[in-house]
């Protein structure tokens, strides 16, 4: 605008603004500078993989795809409420080689009235503190909250305008100290809505960040992992990668680590379908063409179904509907399928 702005905005002329490029802690998955929110479901590993890292941040190993990490190594801020820091994060971290001098866990947060670290940090009370903090330390380039949820303070997680109300000064602050944040969080039960929208709680958990990461297990190999794109604004890339967890022996015992499987090119939406539900009468139907091959004891074929979870009746309908037959031979009674007589 050429014209003296007089309407009460306050405006910025894109000819002031400088251009810069996308900066990236972790090439193409994790931006520099900004908010990204990691989700799942429990049971997922999203915490070890988290803290493994915070290890490559704090040790300068390459990240699990190969992609270099030279302008890391710097200090890193834990927030975690839900596991214990002695035998659960510090041996993790210990078990991915981390700095431990680079890591801190913060604990509770000064309440002023009494001078005395006494209350759990909340996004919604505490950023000028975060914010102060980080001024005085601007070695910290790497803050981990986990789970964000627990951090929201007096925000109830699932109002929209609640949440970004605490998110965009955070998504903010980040990009005022180049520092980047990582929100871990949980799937919610919704199997009605696309992979983006499975971050539990509000839709601003997703929209506020700039990149966001889902976890799930795989459906057929149990001990496989997927991490998984599901908003990548900043990146043409859109693979994943996949890992299993696998344990470390320590002086303490075991802990968990992140054993990286290399790229997935798996659909973050494919995978999160929700299966399609067999019915019940498929399901017997299923099992008796399965089962029934030869001619087989009734008590055996009522045995075998129940066990997988398949009631009389519906048995019995399925028999109906497939004629099946049932005929005595000596004491006990056979059931065979047209066509499998025996003599």
């Amino acid at each position: 605008m050429t014209a003296m702005n007089t309407s009460g905005l306050g405006l910025i002329n894109f000819s002031v603004i400088e251009s810069k490029p996308i900066l990236w802690l972790w090439k193409d998955r994790i931006p520099l500078g900004k908010l990204t929110i990691f989700s799942g479901n429990p049971g997922c590993g999203k915490t070890t993989v988290l803290l493994d890292i915070i290890a490559r941040y704090t040790n300068g190993l390459d990240w699990p795809d190969g992609a270099p990490n030279d302008d890391c190594l710097g200090d890193v801020l834990l927030l975690n409420a839900e596991d214990d820091p002695a035998d659960t994060l510090k041996p993790r971290l210990q078990g991915a080689h981390a700095d431990l001098a680079c890591i801190d866990l913060v604990e509770s947060t000064l309440h002023t009235s009494e001078g005395k670290y006494d209350r759990q940090f909340g996004l919604d009370s505490d950023l000028d503190q975060l914010r102060e903090l980080l001024q005085r330390n601007p070695k910290v380039g790497l803050l981990i909250i986990d789970p964000i949820s627990s951090y929201l303070g007096d925000a109830d997680m699932n109002k929209e305008q609640k949440v970004r109300e605490v998110l965009t000064p955070l998504a903010k602050l980040a990009e005022d100290f180049e520092v980047t944040i990582i929100g871990n969080s949980h799937f919610n039960k919704r199997g009605d809505v696309s992979a983006q929208h499975r971050t539990m709680g509000a839709v601003a958990f997703s929209g506020v960040a700039r990149q966001t990461w889902l976890f799930d297990r795989d459906r057929e190999d149990k001990t496989l992992f997927h991490m998984m794109l599901g908003k990548g604004n900043l990146t043409g890339k859109r693979t994943g990668l996949k890992y299993r967890i696998t344990e470390i022996k320590l002086p303490t015992g075991p802990a968990a680590i992140i054993d990286w499987q290399g790229d997935d090119d798996i659909d973050a939406d494919e995978a999160l379908a929700p299966l399609e539900k067999e019915s019940k009468m498929d399901h017997a139907l299923s099992f008796l063409e399965e089962y029934m091959t030869d001619p087989r004891p009734a008590r055996d074929v009522e045995t075998k179904a129940e066990n997988r979870g398949i009631s009389r009746r519906t048995l019995a309908r399925a028999k109906e509907r497939m004629g099946i037959r049932s005929r005595q031979l000596g004491k006990e009674w056979l059931w065979e399928l047209p066509g499998k007589v025996s003599g």
